[in-house]
């Protein structure tokens, strides 16, 4: 499995996707579940759904990414 991004419409959506062979033993893609828009997604969202998707395959979960907008406002608070 893994994720990809896909475009229509000027949208970019995230999916998970599999690949496996059909009867005829040809690879084949099969989408097991759509995302939602990546496009409409808030900072630290795409980042709250890796570190559930870490936890939820029983890995480590990644540390949490400061985004611009944090840093910027550290930087005027100090």
């Amino acid at each position: 499995m893994f994720v990809r991004t896909t475009e229509s419409g000027g949208r970019r959506y995230l999916q998970i996707v599999e690949s496996y062979r059909n009867e005829a033993g040809k690879p084949r893609l099969r989408v097991i579940a759509n995302l939602g828009r990546v496009d409409g997604m808030k900072d630290g969202h795409l980042d709250a759904l890796i570190r559930g998707l870490s936890r939820a395959a029983g890995r480590e979960e990644p540390a949490k990414v400061r985004t611009a907008v944090q840093k910027s406002a550290t930087v005027a608070a100090g």
